[in-house]
C-alpha cells in the first residue's frame, strides 16, 4: 500500500469525535418506546448486545482501515478488495439502501417528535419536507457543517446525561419486574431492531490516513466511539423503562419527551424534543452524506452507472447520486413504511456488511500485500472475526420474518446486479 498524501493531524480525541458524530443520534430518542413494546425492561441488555457485536466489528474495521488508508468507501471497498466484485456489489447495494431506510426512520421520528406541539402534525409531509431540505443541503454542500455537527454532539451528550442523571432516582423498581416479559429471545430479536443506533462507528475508518499514530489511536477511538455511546443508550432505556410503566412507553410517539416529563415538567420535556430534533436531523444529515459517498465509490468500481458519478460542475457535489437517494427516503416516507420495519431493515443490511468486515479480515490475513498498522491483537485473532460473523447471524436469523426475507431479497439483487449488468456493463 501506498503511503498516503494527507497530513496526519487528528488526535485520539479528534477521531473518537468523528464517531461520536455519529453514533449519538436520533435512535436513542426514537427507540425506546419500540424497544420496550418488543422486550421491555430487557431491552437494555439488546442495546448491551449491540454494543458488544460493534465492538468486534470496530475492531476488525480498524484493522483493515488501518491497510487501506485511501479508501473512502468505507466498509464498502474492503469487502470490494477483500472478496471481490459480487460481495462488493451486495454491501454496495446494502450500504445504500440501508442509509435510505435509516434516513427515513430519522425522517418519520423527528416527525414524531414535533407532534408534541400538536397531535394533529400530518407525520408523512413533515418527513417529506424535512428530507428534501437536507437532500437540498447536501446538493449545495455545506462546508461549515463539521463545526455544526460538533456542537450537537456536545448538546445532545449533555441532555442523554441530565436525561439519565436526573431520571435515575425517579426509577420504579416494580416498573422493571418482570424484566424480560416477552423471554430472552426477544431481547436478542430486539438487538436487531435498535442495531440502526450503531451503524456510524465504522465512519472513523474513513479519516484513516489522517489519524496519528493510527495503530494506536484508530482502534481505541472506534472502541471509545462505541463504549460510551453503548453505556448512555443502556441508562437511557433503565431509566426510560423504569420511570413509565411500559403500557405507556410502549404506545409513546415521543419517548424521552414523555419520560423526562415524568420527573422534570413540561422543561425537561421541552428540552428533550428539541434534543430529539437536533439529533434526528444531525443524523438524517450524517446518512444522506454517507450514502452519496457510498454510491459515488460504486461508480469508481464499475458497480453503477456513470451517470450518478457526475459531480456537479457549480457546486462540487455528485448531486445526481444525492437525487437518486433523496428519491429512494421519499418513497419510503410516503409508502409508508412503518418507522420499526425502516430500523430493522436498516440494521438487517449493516448487520450483513459488518459480518462480510469480518471475513475480509480473515482473508486479507493471507494476502502478501496486506501490511496493516494494527492488527487484532493475536490472542484474540480469528476468535474476534469468528465472533463477529457469528453474532450478526445469530442476530439477524431472530429478526422479524419479513424484515429476513425483505433482506434475502435485497442480498440477492445485489447479486443480480452484478451479474446482469456489471459484467455486462463492463464488456
Amino acid at each position: 500500500m501506498s503511503e498516503s498524501d494527507f497530513t496526519r493531524e487528528l488526535g485520539f480525541l479528534d477521531a473518537t469525535s468523528i464517531g461520536l458524530g455519529t453514533m449519538i443520534g436520533g435512535g436513542i430518542f426514537i427507540l425506546p418506546s419500540i424497544a420496550a413494546a418488543q422486550a421491555g425492561p430487557a431491552s437494555a441488555i439488546s442495546f448491551l448486545i449491540a454494543g458488544v457485536v460493534s465492538l468486534l466489528s470496530a475492531l476488525s474495521h480498524a484493522e483493515v482501515a488501518t491497510d487501506m488508508q485511501d479508501s473512502d468507501g468505507g466498509s464498502y471497498e474492503y469487502v470490494h478488495r477483500a472478496l471481490g466484485p459480487v460481495f462488493g456489489s451486495v454491501v454496495g447495494w446494502g450500504m445504500w439502501v440501508g442509509l435510505i431506510f435509516a434516513t427515513a426512520f430519522y425522517a418519520v421520528g423527528f416527525a414524531q417528535y414535533l407532534t408534541f406541539f400538536s397531535g394533529v402534525l400530518p407525520i408523512v409531509p413533515v418527513a417529506v419536507a424535512l428530507t428534501l431540505l437536507l437532500v437540498g443541503l447536501n446538493y449545495y454542500g455545506a462546508a461549515e457543517a463539521g463545526e455544526i455537527e460538533d456542537a450537537i454532539v456536545l448538546i445532545l451528550l449533555v441532555l442523554i446525561v441530565a436525561f439519565v442523571a436526573r431520571g435515575a432516582p425517579a426509577v420504579d423498581g416494580g416498573h422493571l419486574s418482570p424484566f424480560a416479559p416477552n423471554g430472552w429471545v426477544a431481547g436478542l430479536a430486539t438487538t436487531g431492531t435498535i442495531y440502526v443506533s450503531f451503524i456510524g462507528f465504522a465512519v472513523i475508518a474513513t479519516a484513516a490516513a489522517e489519524i496519528e499514530n493510527p495503530a494506536r489511536n484508530l482502534p481505541l477511538s472506534m472502541i471509545t466511539a462505541v463504549v460510551v455511546p453503548t453505556v448512555l443508550y443502556v441508562a437511557v432505556m433503565i431509566v426510560s423503562t423504569g420511570v413509565l410503566p411500559i403500557e405507556e412507553l410502549q404506545g409513546s410517539r415521543v419517548p424521552v419527551a414523555d419520560v423526562a416529563a415524568q420527573y422534570a415538567g413540561n422543561l425537561g420535556a421541552l428540552a428533550m424534543v428539541g434534543g430529539a430534533a437536533l439529533a434526528t436531523i444531525s443524523s438524517a444529515n450524517a446518512s444522506i452524506l454517507a450514502a452519496s459517498r457510498v454510491s459515488y465509490a460504486m461508480c469508481g468500481e464499475g458497480l453503477l452507472t456513470d451517470w450518478l458519478e457526475t459531480l456537479n460542475s457549480r457546486f462540487g457535489t455528485p448531486s445526481r447520486a444525492i437525487g437518486v437517494t433523496g428519491v429512494g427516503i421519499v418513497a419510503m416516507v410516503v409508502l409508508p413504511v412503518p418507522i420499526d420495519v425502516l430500523a430493522e431493515v436498516a440494521s438487517f443490511l449493516y448487520l450483513v456488511t459488518y459480518g462480510l468486515v469480518h471475513v475480509a479480515v480473515v482473508r486479507l490475513r493471507g494476502d502478501d500485500g496486506y501490511d496493516p498498522h494494527f492488527r487484532i491483537p493475536s490472542a484474540l485473532y480469528p476468535a474476534v472475526p469468528i465472533l463477529g460473523v457469528l453474532a450478526t447471524l445469530a442476530i439477524m436469523t431472530q429478526m422479524d420474518p419479513v424484515v429476513i426475507a425483505g433482506g434475502a431479497v435485497l442480498v440477492v439483487a445485489g447479486v443480480a446486479w452484478y451479474f446482469l449488468y456489471v459484467r455486462v456493463y463492463k464488456e
